[in-house]
């Protein structure tokens, strides 16, 4: 995650095939406290699916996925 060309975070994503699909899979997600600090977090959020989203669609994968389970995700 950069923001005004500094790096405010990381996110940690994959590539997956699920059921003959190609799938960009997010298991954490991980802003610094400026991020957190600064930006409301539903439009965090629609900011990181947007930008993954357009990262899927330049690499022909079929969908981007979000963990679910408590045990995989982070903060």
């Amino acid at each position: 995650m950069i923001y005004d060309g500094v790096i405010q975070g990381s996110i940690h994503f994959y590539f997956e095939e699920f059921q003959g699909k190609k799938v960009l899979a997010i298991v954490d997600i991980e802003p610094k406290s400026f991020i957190v600090n600064n930006f409301h977090n539903r439009t965090l959020l629609d900011e990181i699916f947007k930008a993954m989203i357009n990262f899927a669609k330049k690499y022909n994968l079929d969908s981007v996925a979000l963990a679910n389970k408590r045990s995989m995700l982070s903060n």
